[in-house]
């Protein structure tokens, strides 16, 4: 694994994180949204490091 393809994975869970971030604080007041964004987030990381071990 390159150096280039870990920043590209840490940029990628950053981004997601701060959207997920963004979304949760519109939709504070429900919990089903917070599980909702917290599954979002898990399939977004396993989704980005099957695409790393594939394409490597």
């Amino acid at each position: 694994m390159t150096m280039q393809n870990v920043y590209l994975l840490l940029s990628l869970i950053l981004t997601s994180i701060t959207l997920n971030l963004v979304v949760m604080k519109r939709h504070n007041k429900d919990k089903v949204k917070t599980r909702h964004i917290v599954e979002s987030l898990l399939l977004t990381i396993g989704v980005i490091g099957f695409h790393l071990l594939y394409f490597n």
